[in-house]
């Protein structure tokens, strides 16, 4: 998990004005159609399976929109917000 939150940095998308947008889901299918309805051009989808990645990803890319799914084990999307 930390090696995929290292791979990116806040500037690498930046640049090239992209939006950034974090899809949190725990249900890896439910996840994947959600980016998958969202990708698009000047668009970067970044994903986290539970809300403890979700807080890395978020600390790390900032991202301009977020997709959260409030009931999942170990942090709920509930404990992400707050």
């Amino acid at each position: 998990q930390t090696n995929r939150v290292e791979r990116f940095s806040k500037s690498s998308y930046r640049w090239r004005g992209e939006m950034i947008i974090l899809v949190v889901d725990d249900e890896t299918p439910a996840r994947y159609a959600m980016a998958k309805a969202i990708r698009g051009e000047g668009r970067t989808i970044v994903e986290a399976e539970d809300g403890d990645v979700a807080l890395q990803l978020i600390d790390a890319h900032s991202p301009d929109l977020v997709f959260l799914d409030l009931t999942m084990p170990r942090r709920s999307g509930m404990e992400v917000l707050e």
